[in-house]
């Protein structure tokens, strides 16, 4: 690829410090990296929009400044369509409303909107100083079923998008510019391929590998050759930094069918995205980790979890540390089919739902009805073995990177914990309501909840302190709140009904 971008998602609560970003970057420059996206749906606007954006014209010049010191692009992606919801939700902004409640969809059919976009546009190139911007487009699911409906009905909906689109690309054009559009609705509407500019970028995108379910329901790879012939592309994949660790063989099956697909269209441009950390939990070393081991890889086709545990070893320890090599090992391979049924690992990362979700919810229920318990209690035991031997590396002299070492300790942790709660889940799942339970029992089940609770209290005070290092404080309760609801709601998976068994043991025949 000729350009590789590392997408920061800061529109969504969190936002990482500049100096580290701009050491990331620097770092990430060393293995190929060529520029910084942040992706701010509508949160960069200053003055263009009825409302302003939560993200500080300071805040985006002390980035353009540092790139621009390391020889670095700084791209701007904004959302001309949907995911605009936080946005919306604010007063001030009910005339852009296409569901007059609030909704996630600008009225494209709105003159209002189309000014205040071109205006935003404007702002965001300036602010940048690239000849790129990412226009968004993606997953605009409820386009013209509210207030612009009659509009679009009557004018069709590839008509109405490529007119609207096109009016904003005249902006870019206008200012030497180059607008990205992800690919969805040419994929789903295919006859909007003939409507847009010929000279607008399409973004293909997919986070996962050929075969799992977002690929059967969406077709992005299937559709990939339709959407980009005749026209530039570019090719997004995702460090998976947001699924609490990098999952592998997950993450290089997604880099596989992403780079033939990129080489066979003749895609210039790499983005690896980073989405906020799954609702902003996880620590920015996932980050930087999962760009290190995409940029080796596109340089690399041959790279995988080898290579890559023998680098971090290095930069770690700056020698190969048996110890480390395997609790890592482990780490990566925490959400594959090694430990989980094949077909829960098809439906996307098993383990931020598990860390998260509420146990009565029907995708935990569904998820946690499948596992396999012999496999997953050879997961806990070895992700048990994993946090021991990164605290025993702990105290030893000469780690050159003690902060990685102590993110990657708390990250196991976490694993540990979210592999406990799975466990929970699987009980609760099975549960019918019609058990005989002895004292043992009870007090079984009390003792793996309060581990996992134990646990689950440590993650959010180390949650704290490594946000307060890396991020602004803003966002911080927000995340913490989550982890604090996925806690307690936990505690719906202990069943220990009043029985008789538990008070008159039977006696011996």
């Amino acid at each position: 690829m000729k350009r590789v971008l590392l997408q920061y998602d800061v529109a969504h609560g969190r936002l990482p410090r500049p100096e580290r970003i701009l050491e990331q970057a620097a770092f990430l420059k060393e293995y190929g990296l060529n520029g910084v996206m942040l992706y701010l749906d509508g949160e960069g606007a200053q003055k263009s929009l009825p409302v302003r954006g939560s993200i500080p014209a300071d805040y985006l010049t002390v980035l353009k400044t540092g790139l621009r010191r390391l020889s670095l692009e700084f791209v701007p992606h904004i959302q001309t369509l949907g995911h605009l919801e936080r946005m919306l939700a604010r007063s001030g902004m009910e005339p852009w409303r296409d569901d007059p409640g609030g909704g996630r969809v600008v009225r494209i059919d709105s003159p209002e909107v189309r000014n205040g976009m071109k205006r935003y546009i404007a702002e965001a190139m300036e602010l940048f100083g690239s000849e790129w911007i990412h226009c968004g487009g993606d997953e605009a699911w409820t386009l013209g079923l509210g207030v612009s409906r009659p509009y679009l009905a009557a004018a069709g909906l590839e008509n109405a998008l490529g007119e609207y689109w096109n009016e904003l690309h005249q902006t870019v054009r206008a200012r030497g510019g180059k607008m990205v559009l992800y690919a969805d609705e040419l994929i789903v509407y295919p006859a909007l391929r003939n409507r847009l500019d010929r000279d607008i970028v399409i973004a293909n995108w997919g986070y996962c590998a050929p075969d799992e379910i977002f690929e059967q329901e969406n077709g992005h790879y299937a559709a990939h050759h339709a959407v980009t012939a005749g026209r530039e592309s570019w090719i997004t994949g995702n460090s998976m930094a947001e699924y609490l660790f990098l999952p592998f063989p997950r993450l290089p099956e997604n880099l596989q069918v992403l780079e033939r697909l990129g080489h066979e269209s003749g895609a210039d441009t790499f983005v690896i995205s980073d989405w906020g950390s799954w609702e902003n939990i996880s620590p920015m070393l996932n980050t930087l980790l999962g760009a290190l081991f995409v940029l080796r890889r596109l340089k690399c086709p041959d790279y995988g979890i080898r290579e890559f545990l023998s680098e971090l070893s290095e930069l770690v320890f700056g020698r190969r540390e048996t110890a480390f090599l395997h609790a890592v090992r482990t780490m990566l391979e925490a959400q594959c089919a090694k430990y989980w049924p094949r077909t829960i690992c098809r439906t996307g990362p098993m383990l931020p739902r598990f860390f998260t979700g509420d146990p009565d919810q029907r995708m935990i229920g569904t998820l946690s009805a499948a596992i396999d318990p012999a496999k997953l209690n050879r997961l806990k035991k070895e992700m048990e073995q994993a946090c021991l031997l990164l605290d025993s590396l702990a105290g030893k002299t000469g780690v050159r990177r003690m902060q990685w070492l102590h993110d990657l300790r708390w990250t196991a942790r976490r694993l540990l914990a979210a592999v406990l709660r799975a466990e929970l889940c699987f009980r609760h799942a099975w549960y019918t309501g019609a058990v005989w339970i002895d004292g043992a029992g009870r007090h079984a089940l009390r003792q793996d909840y309060e581990t996992y609770r134990n646990l689950a209290a440590g993650d959010i005070a180390l949650h704290r302190k490594v946000w307060r290092r890396d991020c602004l404080p803003g966002g911080l309760g927000e995340s913490c709140a989550l982890l604090k609801t996925a806690a307690g709601s936990a505690g719906k998976t202990i069943h220990c009904p009043e029985n008789t068994l538990l008070y008159f043991p039977p006696e011996n025949p």
